[in-house]
């Protein structure tokens, strides 16, 4: 994103306008859709992953070179898929804000446009956000489930047990699993509105 985003905005700012013409305009805006969304749909399928691993590390299947590069594939066509539709009618590729840069027309009211704003919101950002959210949510769920279970069968037996190392790593764990959770929101949620 940087490198097919950055120069071009620095340029069309020095310019104070868009200077590129249409095609680079609507090539650029497509770019910066493109890496956000997959961007974000990178985040949901570590997320995905990361529940598999820890919800089934021994029933599951590992990630794998294969398995790595397939997801990836499947990420750039998912996206890829979104972000052509602008090419193919569906909304356009348009100029922005102070007309140095383009993106899909967000601003037009008439319901095609709007409808493709709409779906492309729920696909690129709410349902990527809400796999983000299951998974984590989900792991930690199964963690304190966990430990739970060990502190009563540990108590069962009578055992005199320390449970500062089960509460911190716990502590870690949800630590760990609301800093990602807002960070992802605080990155997308003002794009994403």
């Amino acid at each position: 994103m940087v490198i097919s985003q950055f120069p071009i905005l620095v340029c069309n700012c020095f310019s104070q306008t868009w200077v590129m013409g249409p095609f680079v305009c609507e090539l650029y805006g497509f770019c910066g859709a493109l890496f956000g969304t997959m961007s974000i749909i990178n985040l949901a399928v570590i997320a995905y992953d990361r529940y598999r691993a820890i919800l089934s590390p021994f029933g599951g299947t590992q990630l794998s070179m294969r398995r790595a590069g397939l997801w990836l594939l499947l990420i750039w066509v998912y996206s890829g898929g979104w972000c052509a539709l602008p090419f193919f009618g569906w909304n356009q590729y348009v100029l922005e804000g102070l007309l140095t840069s383009c993106t899909f027309d967000y601003l037009s009211m008439d319901t095609w446009s709007r409808s493709y704003v709409v779906v492309l919101f729920l696909a690129s950002y709410a349902v990527p956000l809400v796999v983000v959210c299951y998974a984590y949510f989900g792991i930690v769920s199964s963690v304190s489930r966990h430990d739970r279970n060990l502190k009563s069968h540990e108590r069962a037996q009578g055992e005199n047990v320390r449970y500062q190392n089960l509460q911190r790593r716990e502590s870690q764990l949800n630590q760990v699993v609301f800093t990602s959770v807002l960070a992802f929101m605080i990155a997308w949620t003002p794009y994403a509105c």
